[in-house]
């Protein structure tokens, strides 16, 4: 192989090409981000480092990244990282990629927290443990407990709690069946994709996200009426339950909670102006 092949600069550009022809619309931020995790550096350095010469281990480990990006395997699970509300992730097959969206269950908890006498938090269906590890870095003088179903999913929600340097209480639970004590304020993104949904979804999700993490039953309101179901046994009396929705679910999931007792509070639409967020308490009489 020619030393001229191995630089950086047409290394890159070869990349670019081949993800651009297989159709990834972000061919050319991925390449880079894909480059700078093969060379331990940041995409800015690669500017300076344009003449370097990829060692052949470097050059064969780029490569392979580039095909499983060409087979549409998101960037997060190849790159094991992704950023939310500003704090660093771990992320693997195990569970789903945190997305924008769900800053905005995220935000408005936050709010709610300093605006009210909030001491303790049940982040439920947590996955990588993205909202309650962020809930708690920003309100470090509160209790949050996160519980999934998944054992390896809490191992990487520990894992992202040490790589945040929060302390945080984790529970293997189906649901609430494991949940002993009440809390201020739950919040739960819960699987909430229909079975017809399902047949639809793209390749980077259908073949990649855990499908446990995204099913949520027959009409994809399963989770919610759970949730609705069994939080008012498991919150405070002036207690909170944030959840996320999918974009068309609102009125479905309102007249769930609705059934179960529960005022509905707000409303919040996510970056795109869809409805993505619930806030339900309990009516209390």
């Amino acid at each position: 192989m020619k030393m001229s092949n191995r630089i950086l600069e047409n290394v890159l550009k070869e990349g670019k090409r081949l993800l651009r022809e297989a159709g990834i619309i972000s061919w050319a931020l991925d390449a880079d981000i894909i480059m700078a995790y093969v060379l331990k550096i940041s995409r800015e350095q690669l500017i300076t480092k344009n003449k370097y010469t990829l060692s052949i281990d470097e050059f064969e480990l780029f490569h392979k990244i580039i095909e499983k990006r060409r087979n549409f395997m998101p960037i997060a699970y190849i790159i094991n990282h992704v950023e939310f509300m500003g704090l660093d992730f771990y992320i693997d097959e195990n569970v789903l990629i945190p997305r924008p969206d769900t800053e905005t269950l995220v935000e408005a908890a936050i709010k709610s927290i300093m605006e009210n006498n909030v001491e303790t938090v049940l982040d439920i269906c947590t996955g990588s443990g993205a909202i309650g590890i962020s809930i708690a870095h920003h309100c470090p003088q509160i209790k949050v407990t996160l519980a999934d179903i998944s054992r390896k999913a809490l191992d990487i929600a520990r894992i992202n709690s040490e790589k945040n340097s929060i302390c945080i209480d984790c529970i293997e639970s189906d649901m609430f069946e494991n949940i002993e004590k009440k809390f201020d304020l739950i919040v739960s993104n819960p699987p909430y994709i229909s079975k017809n949904e399902m047949a639809e979804l793209p390749e980077n999700v259908a073949n990649y996200e855990p499908h446990m993490a995204l099913y949520g039953g027959e009409d994809g309101l399963l989770f919610y009426r759970v949730l609705a179901k069994s939080a008012k046994n498991y919150l405070t009396p002036a207690g909170k339950i944030f959840v996320e929705i999918g974009s068309t679910q609102k009125n479905d999931v309102i007249g769930i909670f609705g059934k179960e007792n529960f005022i509905p509070y707000s409303s919040l639409k996510d970056l795109a102006g869809l409805d993505r967020t619930l806030i339900f308490g309990k009516n209390i009489k």
